[in-house]
């Protein structure tokens, strides 16, 4: 919402497990054990969620009375997110000819408040969101109004800004901090947090998936047995992902369900396989 930070990959934790005894060869052909050794790696990423509305202020939480406390460890260091100047004069604040009624500075979340819903992750919505790097025109073009039939937890609308409970475009400047999202905030503590996520690409999960192995999509623009509509490439190409996974080269991605690797493999389930 404030940075260009990659939509889809939002946030992105890389948490490797030592698992076994690895051995590391040195310079002079000799093994040894290694000091920390690695058989997974394990990425973590709250996708359709700009990385600002989970981690914008991390580590410093605003820590109000009656919610969770959240204080990092000593020598934390600080993100790229939600600056002072971000937080009171925000682009996005400042851009009422384009924003209108939705212009408005990053809003702070609360626990009672933890019911959002995704952000616009459309091609041509996020390219108009980012105005050519500008990040100023997100409530506009990225902020989906709740339909007229949602429902609300109890209790969650006392307090909370007009942007929640009118449930309008300029909810998607909203953020939360530890007091809310506390087990993330946790993780970050104890992993490594990605706040700068760069892709070649708009849209979808999928190609954000396949950029974080790749590092490209190779054209890919759309994923198989999905729910959502198509994705433009941009240039007038399209790619269909419908050739197996070789088994030795798997990487499952799990989202919208809960599926065996199996499911995935087999395309009996919607979700990724990159």
């Amino acid at each position: 919402m404030s940075n260009p930070v990659a939509v889809g990959l939002a946030t992105a934790f890389l948490a490797s497990l030592a698992v076994g005894q690895a051995t590391a060869q040195t310079v002079s052909g000799a093994t040894k054990p290694t000091a920390t050794p690695v058989k997974h790696v394990v990425v973590i990423f709250d996708e359709n969620i700009s990385f600002d509305h989970y981690f914008g202020t991390y580590p410093n939480a605003l820590n109000p009375p009656h919610e969770p406390a959240f204080n990092a460890l000593p020598g934390t260091p600080s993100v790229n997110g939600l600056t002072p100047t971000l937080l009171q004069r925000n682009p996005n604040f400042l851009n009422v000819t384009v924003n209108g009624d939705y212009a408005v500075n990053p809003i702070r979340l609360g626990p009672k408040q933890a019911f959002t819903a995704d952000q616009s992750h459309d091609y041509t919505d996020e390219q108009h969101a980012f105005h050519a790097g500008l990040m100023d025109s997100f409530p506009k073009y990225t902020g989906l109004p709740a339909p007229p039939t949602q429902k609300f937890p109890p209790g969650s609308n006392a307090g909370a800004p007009p942007e929640y409970v009118h449930q309008n475009k300029g909810l998607v400047m909203s953020y939360f901090d530890g007091n809310t999202v506390t087990a993330l905030w946790n993780y970050a503590q104890r992993f490594s947090l990605n706040d700068n996520s760069f892709a070649s690409t708009f849209g979808q999960s999928t190609q954000g998936a396949i950029e974080l192995i790749s590092g490209q999509t190779n054209g890919v623009t759309d994923q198989i047995n999905g729910a959502a509509d198509l994705v433009d490439g941009g240039n007038g190409t399209y790619t269909e992902v419908i050739d197996a996974i070789p088994s030795e080269i798997s990487v499952p991605t799990l989202h919208g369900g809960n599926c065996t690797t199996q499911e995935i493999t087999s395309a009996r389930c919607s979700v990724s396989k990159t």
